[in-house]
């Protein structure tokens, strides 16, 4: 940070240190070393300490049809590294169909959750001429094809990063916030849904 160069020495000091995670989800120790990255301007707001990602998950049926499930633009809280829900930023709800934020669902958490609250007072001014996603359509093709290259587990919520260039995956998460989606959205079960399940067996 502030163009300050690290030692490897830095680096193992720093590794050897014992960080807080999130115990209930995350059983794994260590540390896994990425390439750093940069942002899309659009992605700068409230906090720029953190990548403020975007989560899309797909379903995909028996015929290998994929289907963008549910989209949310993260933003970490002012001072944090992460755009976590659970490290105090937001989530906006975003239209599946044209990557368009629907600035009248945005949330927070109300102390640990898993209630949210409403939070668009925080926000909205940090969202002036923010209307649209940039690289939509580049989004949705590359979850698409991530979702079809591990179409073994059909549901998946994939985190994206958007740079200057463009999206770029970050993970996959079998976990990806149903509720959150539900708080965002409304029940889950729609008959679109319903039908999607009742192909592959699952009946409600």
């Amino acid at each position: 940070t502030n163009n300050k160069v690290f030692t490897i020495e830095d680096i193992v000091s720093f590794m050897n240190k014992d960080l807080k995670r999130q115990r209930k989800e995350d059983l794994f120790e260590g540390f896994i070393m990425e390439k750093i990255i940069f942002q899309h301007p659009f992605f700068k707001v409230m906090n720029t300490g953190s990548i403020n990602s975007i989560r899309l998950s797909t379903f995909v049926d028996r015929e290998e049809n994929v289907f963008v499930d549910f989209a949310m633009w993260r933003i970490g809280r002012k001072g944090s590294i992460t755009d976590n829900l659970h490290s105090g930023g937001y989530v906006i709800n975003i239209d599946i169909h044209s990557g368009e934020l629907d600035k009248k669902n945005i949330l927070s958490y109300i102390n640990k959750g898993p209630w949210v609250q409403d939070a668009k007072k925080d926000v909205l001014p940090s969202l002036e001429k923010r209307d649209k996603i940039p690289y939509w359509d580049k989004i949705l093709s590359l979850v698409k094809h991530a979702a079809l290259t591990f179409k073994e587990i059909p549901s998946v919520g994939w985190d994206i990063a958007v740079t200057p260039d463009g999206p770029i995956l970050i993970e996959g998460n079998e976990n990806w916030d149903m509720v959150i989606a539900q708080a965002l959205q409304g029940p889950y079960l729609s008959t679109k849904r319903k039908e999607i399940l009742d192909s592959l067996n699952l009946n409600f």
